[in-house]
């Protein structure tokens, strides 16, 4: 009755909440190609972050912190890689704005670009699943609070169109379909079955017996009938 109820009064907020439901298959996609393109064979960026549920942004942020230290340590405080490097925050990181491309002979940055953009591509699904929640939360309290005010009109609409009507169409229409495929079938195997014309069949068979005839009279055999 709910998924009547919502295709009957909440069209728009359903077809929001499948754009929604998307957005969040895109991203949790693309976040999964990121973590098998640059993890998962001992050399990638991500490589032995995975825990009990898969890669976890707590763990990209420790290593982030790890290579933040090195690069401190590595470069002078009055160089630009050692000002990138302070900036780096835990709570930050991935949001912040970010200078990639920054080339240095450990490779630090090169690691912190890919790590920075995980980070982005995990907030950005944590936010997409944070809006459809809302969105489908939002809708579930909307149509319980319509359930009491439906109008008896309402009420008959909803079962007799909606559910008896739209049953029967549907039942209508899977049973057209299968008569029409059940047709289809049969008239391609009669199709190929006389896609020779009866005509060229009757001349194929006229040459053949006229063939036999020949090769009979060669032998000497006494074939023909007699009248």
């Amino acid at each position: 009755m709910a998924c009547l109820v919502v295709r009957r009064f909440f069209a728009e907020s359903e077809a929001e909440l499948d754009r929604l439901a998307a957005e969040v298959e895109a991203a949790t996609r693309a976040k999964a190609e990121f973590e098998e393109e640059h993890g998962g064979d001992g050399e990638g960026e991500l490589s032995g972050l995975e825990g009990k549920s898969g890669i976890t942004k707590g763990a990209v942020i420790e290593r982030v912190m790890e290579i933040r230290a090195d690069a401190l340590a590595k470069f002078p405080e009055a160089s630009a890689e050692h000002a990138q490097a302070k900036a780096i925050k835990k709570g930050s990181f991935g949001a912040a704005e970010w200078r990639a491309g920054v080339s240095d002979g450990d490779g630090f940055f090169a690691s912190l670009d890919v790590l920075n953009e995980y980070v982005r591509m995990s907030d950005a699904e944590s936010r997409a699943k944070a809006a459809h929640k809302a969105a489908s939360d939002a809708l579930d309290a909307a149509v319980m609070a319509r359930y009491p005010k439906l109008t008896e009109e309402e009420i008959k609409a909803l079962v007799i169109e909606d559910k008896w009507m739209a049953a029967i169409r549907r039942g209508v229409k899977e049973e057209s379909d299968r008569v029409a495929r059940t047709v289809a079938g049969r008239v391609k195997v009669l199709e190929e079955r006389y896609a020779e014309p009866l005509p060229d069949l009757a001349a194929e068979a006229e040459s053949l017996a006229e063939r036999v005839e020949e090769h009979l009279d060669r032998m000497g055999v006494e074939w023909r009938a007699r009248v």
